[in-house]
C-alpha cells in the first residue's frame, strides 16, 4: 500500500485498519504525522513494512491517545531515511490533564536502533513470508558440506544482535516501564518474543514467558502464537507443542498451526508436521511451503515432489527448497528441471542452482550459471558467490579466481566471513598463497573455518612454522580446533619434518580433546614418521587404528619403506594394498623397486611377472598448467 499526502490526511480516527501491509511515504515536505488519534478504539491488526524517506517535518509516525487500542503485531521491516526531526515512531499520549511524565514512546535513533534497517536479509535461500497478523519464516536449507564451508546458522550482524539483546533486556525494561507508569501490553510481549525468535535467544524467551504468566497474558491469542513461534524457531519443539496444546481450538488458526509445523520441520519431525497439516482447517502458501521445505531438507524428495505438484501457488521458498533438496541428493537434472520451470527465478533460486552444480562436481556449469546471473543483472548474494568460488576452487582456474576476487572487491555482494573464508580457500588451492594471506589478514572476525583454511593453505605451501604459529594464535583467541584444523596442523608437521611437534599435536587431538582421528590424520602421522625413518612407530600407529586405515595410509607406509629400503614392512604394506586397491599397478612397481634397492632381484622379478600375469599397467603421469593471460 502506497500512501500519498492527500490519502494520509484523509485518514481519521474512526477508521479501523484490518491490514496495512506496506506503507511508503517519500518526498513529502509538509508531512508531519501518519495518524493522530482521539479516544476511539483504533486497531492496526497488521503493519508489516514501513518505508519513510525525505520527510523533513515528520516528528511522530502514529500518535495515539489512551483510548486507542494499539496492535502492531507484525512490524517486520522499517526503513527511515532523511527524517531529521523524527523523534518517536509510536507515541501513546494522554489527555491534557494527565500528569507530566506519563507519555510512553519508543525512541528511534537513526544510527543505533535495530528497527532502522530491515531485520532480515534474503540470504542462503531464506525467504520471509507473512500471513495474518504474525510473520512466519520458512528456511530452505542448503547443504554446503561439499563446499567445505558448512554453516548451520545464519546469524544477524553483531551490531544488530546487540541491539536486539538490549531490546529484550528484561532487567532494564521493567524499571523503565514502572517509572513511566505504563504496564507491558500484548504488543510489548509479541514484539519481544518475535525478537527472541529472530536471534534466536531461548533463555531470554523463557524470561519473557515467565512475565507473560506473571502478568496474566497467557490467554491472549497473539501472545501465545508469538510464544509458540519463539520456541519453535529456537528448536524447542516440545515446549512449542505445550503452548499449542493450551490454546483454545478457535485460536489455533492458520498462523498458529503453521508456526507449529515450522517447528516440526526444523527438527525433521515430518510425521508430526504431516499429521497437523492434514487436520488444518485452512492451509495457505506458507503452510505448503513449510511442508515442502521440510521434506526437502530431510532428503525425502518423493514426498516433497508430491506436495510440490499439488501446490497451486508456488513461491521462492518452495523453488529453493526443491532445487536445494535435489542438489543434496545429487539429482542435478531434477534440480535443473525445477529451475527451468520457474517463470521468473529470483536471486535465491539462481543462487541455489549455482550451489547445486558446485556441490555435485559440475564446476563448469556452476561458473556458467554465475556468469548468466551477471549478464542478466541478477543480484549476486553471498550464497551465489560462495558457490561460484567453490566451483572455481575445484577447477583450479587462476583466471576465474582473479575475476571473482575482483567482483567481491567491487562490492557485488557483502564481503561476509562466509565469503572471505571461501576466498582464502580458493586462492590457496590456485597456488596464490599471498592473496590467501591478504584475505585472511583483512578479516575482522575469524572463526574456526577461517583459521583451518589458512593453516591448511600454509601447510600445503610448505610454510610449516607459520602454520603452527597460526594454530597457536587461534588457540590464544579461544577458538577450539576441530578435525579439519588438525589435518592442516599434522600436514604442516609432515611437510616440515617436525616429528616431535607432530606427535604432541596428535596426542593433543586424540587424548586431550578426544577427537577421533580420521584417515587424513593417520596418513599424515604415518607419512611424518615414515619420512623420519621411524617406520616401526608408523606401523604402530596403523596397528593401533587398524580398523580405520585405508589404501592411503598403507600407501604412505609403502612409500616410506621405499625411501629407507625396508623390504619387510614394504611387503606387509604392499600385501594390504593388493587387497584394497587391486587395480593400482603403482603399488606393484613400488614393491619391485624396494626389492631392487636392497638387492633382492629375484623378488623384484617375481613382482613384475605378477604384474604381467594380472595384466597390470602403470598409468602414465600427466600435468596441466593454468595461468593468467
Amino acid at each position: 500500500m502506497e500512501v500519498d499526502q492527500e490519502d494520509a490526511a484523509a485518514i481519521d480516527n474512526k477508521i479501523t485498519f484490518p491490514q496495512l501491509n506496506f506503507i511508503v511515504l517519500e518526498s513529502l515536505p509538509n508531512f508531519t504525522s501518519f495518524y493522530q488519534g482521539s479516544n476511539n478504539n483504533t486497531m492496526f491488526l497488521e503493519l508489516n513494512k514501513v518505508r519513510l524517506k525525505d520527510l523533513p517535518k515528520l516528528t511522530t509516525f502514529c500518535n495515539f491517545n489512551t483510548g486507542d487500542l494499539i496492535e502492531l503485531l507484525s512490524l517486520s521491516e522499517l526503513w527511515i531515511e532523511n527524517c531529521p526531526n523524527m523523534k518517536t515512531f509510536i507515541s501513546n499520549s494522554t489527555s491534557r490533564d494527565m500528569p507530566a511524565g506519563s507519555e510512553k514512546s519508543e525512541e528511534m535513533n537513526s544510527e543505533e536502533n535495530l528497527l532502522m534497517q530491515p531485520l532480515f536479509g534474503d540470504k542462503s535461500g531464506e525467504m520471509i513470508v507473512t500471513s495474518g497478523c504474525e510473520e512466519t519464516i520458512v528456511v530452505a536449507e542448503i547443504d554446503y558440506s561439499a563446499i567445505e564451508l558448512q554453516r548451520y546458522n545464519l546469524p544477524l550482524e553483531r551490531q544488530r544482535r546487540r541491539d536486539v539483546y538490549e531490546f529484550i533486556d528484561i532487567s532494564e525494561a521493567e524499571p523503565k516501564e514502572t517509572q513511566l507508569g505504563v504496564s507491558p501490553s500484548r504488543f510489548t510481549f509479541s514484539s519481544v518474543l518475535a525478537a527472541c525468535a529472530r536471534i534466536p535467544a531461548f533463555v531470554e524467551g523463557k524470561q519473557v514467558h515467565a512475565k507473560v504468566v506473571q502478568l496474566g497474558f497467557l490467554q491472549n491469542k497473539f501472545v501465545l502464537t508469538a510464544l509458540l513461534d519463539m520456541y519453535a524457531k529456537c528448536g524447542f519443539v516440545m515446549e512449542a507443542r505445550r503452548v499449542f496444546d493450551v490454546m483454545d481450538d478457535n485460536d489455533k488458526d492458520v498462523t498458529a498451526c503453521t508456526a507449529m509445523i515450522c517447528g516440526y520441520t526444523k527438527m525433521g519431525m515430518m510425521d508430526d508436521a504431516q499429521r497437523l497439516f492434514d487436520v488444518m482447517k485452512e492451509q495457505n502458501v506458507i503452510s505448503w511451503s513449510a511442508m515442502v521445505a521440510g521434506y526437502a531438507n530431510c532428503g525425502d524428495m518423493r514426498a516433497a515432489k508430491e506436495l510440490y505438484d499439488w501446490m497451486i501457488e508456488k513461491n521462492s521458498v518452495t523453488w529453493v527448497a526443491m532445487v536445494a533438496g535435489y542438489g543434496k541428493c545429487g539429482d542435478v537434472s531434477e534440480a535443473k528441471s525445477v529451475f527451468d520451470g520457474i517463470l521468473e527465478p529470483d536471486a535465491s533460486c539462481w543462487a541455489a542452482m549455482v550451489v547445486c552444480y558446485a556441490q555435485n562436481g559440475y564446476a563448469k556449469e556452476s561458473i556458467e550459471m554465475y556468469k548468466a546471473m551477471r549478464e542478466g543483472n541478477v543480484r549476486i548474494s553471498e550464497v551465489a558467490m560462495v558457490g561460484a568460488i567453490s566451483a572455481c576452487t575445484q577447477l583450479g582456474d587462476i583466471e576465474m579466481a582473479a575475476i571473482l576476487d575482483k567482483h567481491v572487491e567491487d562490492g557485488c555482494c557483502d564481503r561476509t566471513q562466509f565469503v572471505s573464508n571461501a576466498l582464502v580457500h580458493m586462492h590457496a588451492k590456485c597456488g596464490c598463497l599471498e592473496q590467501a594471506r591478504r584475505e585472511f589478514d583483512r578479516m575482522k572476525d575469524r572463526d574456526i573455518v577461517s583459521y583451518s583454511a589458512m593453516i591448511t593453505a600454509l601447510a600445503n605451501h610448505g610454510k610449516s612454522e607459520e602454520a603452527l604459529h597460526t594454530f597457536l594464535k587461534m588457540k590464544e583467541e579461544g577458538i577450539k580446533p576441530n578435525q579439519v584444523t588438525f589435518i592442516g596442523v599434522l600436514n604442516a608437521c609432515s611437510q616440515g619434518g617436525l616429528v616431535e611437534e607432530g606427535l604432541e599435536h596428535f596426542q593433543l587431538m586424540t587424548r586431550n580433546l578426544g577427537i577421533k582421528p580420521l584417515l587424513e590424520h593417520l596418513t599424515c602421522m604415518v607419512d611424518l614418521l615414515g619420512k623420519a625413518g621411524q617406520l616401526e612407530k608408523a606401523y604402530g600407529v596403523i596397528m593401533e587404528y587398524t580398523n580405520a586405515v585405508d589404501g592411503g595410509v598403507w600407501g604412505a607406509l609403502l612409500g616410506a619403506c621405499k625411501v629407507h629400503g625396508n623390504a619387510e614392512l614394504g611387503e606387509i604394506a604392499a600385501r594390504h594394498l593388493f587387497e584394497i586397491e587391486p587395480d593400482d599397478a603403482g603399488n606393484y612397481v613400488v614393491l619391485a623397486n624396494i626389492y631392487a634397492s636392497v638387492g633382492k632381484w629375484k623378488d623384484a622379478e617375481r613382482v613384475r611377472l605378477m604384474m604381467k600375469e594380472r595384466r597390470k599397467r602403470k598409468t602414465p603421469g600427466l600435468s596441466w598448467i593454468s595461468s593468467l593471460r
